[in-house]
């Protein structure tokens, strides 16, 4: 009877055995799956973590490339503005220089003893208004391709 016990509690402790060797096969198997799980993660990882890099470098190159952009605009700027400003002076030089024909026709009018005096001057002043307009539109051509130029480089 000892013995027919004593078979038993072996069958039940190879029994116990045989499951516990099925649970720990199941755990390798499982740890395995997890080993797999997490060397996939970590190439996942490093996959991202040099597309990140690869991107904050191509943000940073847009950067300088938009800080590059913004020189040359405010470079434009300065230009167009100058040749504006020069623009202006121009024609008040031309303005001043018809008020001064228009005070010489006066004293043409006026005065008959300096008549060829005040026509040789109206003649200087008449080819210098010229020049000034030549001048005036020569500017205001460059004015405007820099106009152009500058909002090329803008888009």
């Amino acid at each position: 009877q000892r013995l027919t016990e004593r078979r038993g509690e072996m069958r039940n402790e190879a029994s116990r055995s045989g499951a516990m060797c099925v649970d720990l096969r199941r755990d390798l198997e499982s740890t395995e799956d997890l080993k797999l799980r997490l060397q996939r993660a970590h190439e996942t990882t490093q996959c991202a973590e040099a597309e990140r890099a690869a991107l904050e470098e191509r943000i940073a190159e847009l950067e300088r490339e938009a800080e590059s952009r913004r020189a040359v605009a405010a470079r434009g700027n300065i230009v167009i503005k100058s040749l504006e400003a020069e623009r202006y002076q121009l024609i008040g030089n031309v303005q001043t220089l018809e008020l001064e024909v228009s005070e010489t026709e006066s004293e043409l009018r006026s005065t008959s003893s300096n008549l060829e005096e005040a026509r040789s001057k109206r003649r200087q002043l008449e080819a210098r208004i010229e020049d000034l307009k030549g001048a005036l539109h020569l500017a205001e051509e460059r004015c405007e391709s820099n106009r152009e130029a500058f909002e090329r480089n803008e888009r």
